[in-house]
C-alpha cells in the first residue's frame, strides 16, 4: 500500500515589482526521480526560475524571484507561473497565474511649521516610503521644486 503521491505550489496572488519574491513547491510520497521545474512568463519574457533533479521522496523547496516594473508594452498586469515535474511514470503541471501592481513610493513632505509669511526660509524633509511603508532610498530630483512653485 503506497501513499497518493501530492503537490503543492504557493506563490502570492499579487506580486510587487521590482521587490524580492518567492514561489514554493511541496512535492510528497515520491517514488521515482523527478525533473522540478519552475518557469514565469511575464512581459515579453520567458524565464526558468527553478530547473533541478529531485530523488527524495519528500521535498519543499522555494525559490526567490523579482519581476521588471511594467511597461506600457507589455500585454497585460498578469504573469504566469508554471510548475513542472516529470519522472518515468508520472507528470504535474500546474499554472497559476498572478497580478502583477508596480510599486510606486510614497512621499511625505514634512515642514517645520505650518504657515510662512512672504519671504520666509521654507526648512522641510521628505520621507520616502513602499506601499508596505518601508524606507526606500530614492532620489526626489527636481520635481520637489515643481511642487513648491
Amino acid at each position: 500500500f503506497s501513499l497518493p503521491r501530492q503537490y503543492l505550489v504557493l506563490v502570492p496572488v499579487i506580486v510587487p515589482t521590482e521587490t524580492s519574491r518567492k514561489i514554493c513547491v511541496q512535492l510528497t510520497h515520491l517514488n521515482e526521480s523527478v525533473t522540478l521545474s519552475i518557469t514565469v512568463e511575464y512581459g515579453l519574457q520567458n524565464r526558468t526560475l527553478l530547473s533541478e533533479e529531485v530523488t527524495k521522496k519528500d521535498l519543499f523547496k522555494c525559490t526567490e524571484f523579482e519581476l521588471p516594473r511594467w511597461e506600457r508594452s507589455f500585454q497585460s498586469h498578469i504573469a504566469l507561473f508554471t510548475v513542472e515535474v516529470t519522472g518515468a511514470t508520472l507528470r504535474y503541471f500546474s499554472r497559476k497565474r498572478v497580478y502583477i501592481d508596480n510599486l510606486d513610493s510614497l512621499f511625505f513632505v514634512q515642514t517645520d511649521k505650518p504657515i510662512y509669511k512672504p519671504g520666509q526660509k521654507v526648512q522641510f524633509r521628505v520621507v520616502c516610503l513602499n506601499k508596505e511603508f518601508i524606507p526606500v532610498n530614492e532620489q526626489v530630483g527636481s520635481t520637489m521644486q515643481h511642487f513648491f512653485f
